[in-house]
């Protein structure tokens, strides 16, 4: 039986033989992908400081239904092949674009981390609005790694 990426309510699961999505055209090429690569870069930078936001989304799951594309991650051959799964919670800031700009692994196994940063930071969503305005926002998305 083939394993596949299954998507509940913004929790992500990933696994050793997953299948490939196109989440609102991803795999397809686009002029952006440069300046997509720089954000991402930017966004996985170690070291820089989190954005000040306006808002706290505390439940993990309050942001699902602003979600417009969340890309899964690379599964890491060295973590598959040393047979580690595993939970990543990474903490995210969203802009007044809905762009992730800020993200930062805060809890799960190392050799999964880079990958779910990685993947956060690609991750879209519709503007978080307070009072009629767009503002920044910060929240935790969930991967799931599993053999």
């Amino acid at each position: 039986m083939s394993r596949f990426f299954l998507l509940t309510i913004c929790y992500l699961v990933v696994t050793s033989t997953s299948l490939e999505l196109a989440v609102n055209g991803q795999n397809t090429a686009s002029r952006n992908t440069g300046v997509r690569e720089l954000a991402t870069d930017e966004c996985t930078s170690p070291g820089r400081p989190q954005p000040a936001t306006e808002k706290s989304i505390s439940k993990k799951w309050s942001l699902c239904g602003k979600a417009i594309s969340l890309p899964k991650p690379t599964y890491p051959a060295e973590a598959k092949a040393k047979g580690i799964s595993g939970i990543v919670d990474v903490e995210v800031v969203i802009d007044d674009k809905g762009r992730v700009i800020w993200a930062k692994a805060v809890e799960g196994p190392e050799l999964l981390q880079s990958a779910s940063v990685k993947a956060a930071c690609q991750a879209r969503y519709s503007p978080i609005e307070v009072s009629g305005r767009a503002v920044k926002a910060k929240t935790v998305i969930t991967y799931n790694f599993v053999k």
